[in-house]
C-alpha cells in the first residue's frame, strides 16, 4: 500500500493526517492529506537531525512550544527545520514530528535577525 490510514477506494489513494498544519486561529487545526513517499521524506528529514544530548534536553523545547512562544507560526518554523535554514535536534526518546526540539532563544535571535 502506498498510502497510510485509509484504503485505496476510501480515501482516493491519500491518507487523512490530523493534526499537522494549523489554521489561522490559535489552537485550531485541519486535516491533511499526506501520500506515504511524502510523510517518509518528511520522516527521514527529521530522523537525520542532530540527536539532542542530555545537557543540553533542558534547553530545549518542542517546535509546538516554541511556536507557542514566540517562534513564528508551525509552518514557518518547520519548513525552516526541514530546509536546513533553523537549527534543530532530535530529542532520543521520541519519534517523528513530535521529537524535533529546538532552542527557544536561538530562535528568538534568529527572528530577530531576519
Amino acid at each position: 500500500q502506498t498510502h497510510l490510514g485509509t484504503s485505496m477506494p476510501s480515501g482516493g489513494g491519500h491518507i487523512i493526517n490530523a493534526p499537522l498544519i494549523p489554521r489561522t486561529s490559535p489552537g485550531s487545526v485541519r486535516d491533511v492529506v499526506v501520500s506515504r513517499k511524502h510523510l517518509d521524506e518528511i520522516l527521514g528529514k527529521v530522523s537525520v537531525l542532530p540527536k539532542a544530548g542530555e545537557a543540553t534536553l533542558g534547553e530545549l523545547h518542542s517546535v509546538a512550544y516554541a511556536c507557542q512562544h514566540g517562534a513564528g507560526p508551525f509552518e514557518d518554523v518547520f519548513r525552516n527545520i526541514l530546509e536546513g535554514r533553523t537549527p534543530a535536534f532530535r530529542h532520543p526518546e521520541q519519534l517523528g514530528i513530535s521529537a524535533i526540539c529546538v532552542d527557544l532563544s536561538s530562535l528568538a535571535a534568529l527572528n530577530k535577525s531576519a
